[in-house]
């Protein structure tokens, strides 16, 4: 797969998609994977202890009747969010998210420049689109953000007017940030994020959205980690998607795909040392789910539902 430090030239995807769509639209950095969980606190101080996180946001969103947090793991960033403990938060997005799925990897999200145009390009491409709680995007003023019908994207994903979100100050975006503290200080070892697992159904028909309507770059076809078809897909600025279509129910991706559908289903992190991460993960209470011989996986019962991954390759 990448090499470290190995980057992909920009814009070879984004040309392609200006040109058949006449939009103008820039799929940039990746901005967060959210991690639906049942207790936020809880889940905060367990990526304090396990990652090392820098947070940079905590708050309720009113209009989702959600509460959520966001924490830098080295080039990355994850969102824990629960469902607000109020009257009629059963009825959002996120509460019917939880009702059906419980704990579980949710979403991916981008930073974008030039919103309205992608929006023109999903729904040209029969994407279905709302805006912030399920708002209809035709009703009000244009938002700063979209979501995209999770049946129509192979699972949901937001996409996020660069310009509206710079108030929450990114660490990432500052001069000088280092991503050196979780690589060389924290005992885990995260260099960086290698890649996100979509399970999907029709493997070509989420290439095509993510390598078509979106833009990207087919990097790899082969076997996935999980007995998986897998194509692997850079998308924006910095980012690497594998489209895993599993060979059965056996595996812990057919499972989830045959429970769930379509839907985020891994995160993996490039580490220093397995050997060195596995004795943290250890002393955190984190058990290991599997091992091969160049990467492990997390016990989802251990990480609030999510599986997580690390790879030394």
């Amino acid at each position: 797969m990448l090499g470290p430090g190995e980057r992909i030239r920009q814009g070879r995807g984004q040309e392609r998609a200006e040109r058949g769509s006449g939009t103008l639209f820039e799929i940039g950095r990746f901005y967060h994977a959210i991690h639906m969980v049942s207790d936020l606190d809880a889940a905060d101080g367990w990526y304090d202890r396990v990652f090392g996180v820098e947070r940079f946001y905590k708050g309720h969103l009113a209009v989702e009747k959600r509460d959520a947090s966001l924490v830098v793991i080295a080039d990355f960033v994850m969102e824990p969010m629960m469902s607000s403990r109020l009257p009629g938060a059963e009825a959002t997005p996120v509460g019917r998210f939880y009702a059906r799925f419980g704990q579980h990897l949710h979403s991916l999200a981008w930073y974008v420049k030039d919103l309205r145009g992608l929006y023109e390009r999903l729904r040209s491409a029969g994407v279905r689109v709302t805006g912030p709680g399920g708002s209809d995007m035709e009703s009000e003023e244009f938002p700063g953000s979209l979501y995209t019908h999770p049946r129509d994207s192979h699972g949901a994903i937001e996409f996020v007017d660069v310009e509206a979100v710079s108030g929450l100050e990114d660490p990432r975006f500052r001069p000088g940030f280092s991503t050196s503290y979780w690589s060389d200080v924290h005992p885990l070892g995260v260099e960086r994020v290698a890649y996100m697992t979509v399970v999907v159904r029709d493997l070509e028909r989420a290439v095509a959205f993510y390598a078509g309507a979106l833009g990207g770059e087919v990097l790899h076809r082969g076997r996935g980690a999980d007995a998986t078809d897998s194509v692997f897909v850079h998308v924006g600025e910095d980012t690497v998607i594998e489209l895993a279509r599993p060979d059965g129910e056996e595996s812990r991706a057919g499972r989830d795909l045959a429970r769930n559908g379509e839907i985020m289903h891994s995160v993996t992190f490039k580490v220093r040392d397995l050997d060195a991460a596995r004795k943290h993960l250890a002393s955190c209470g984190v058990r290991i789910a599997e091992r091969q011989s160049d990467d492990l996986v997390l016990d989802p019962d251990d990480c609030f539902g999510a599986v997580l991954r690390l790879t030394e390759s």
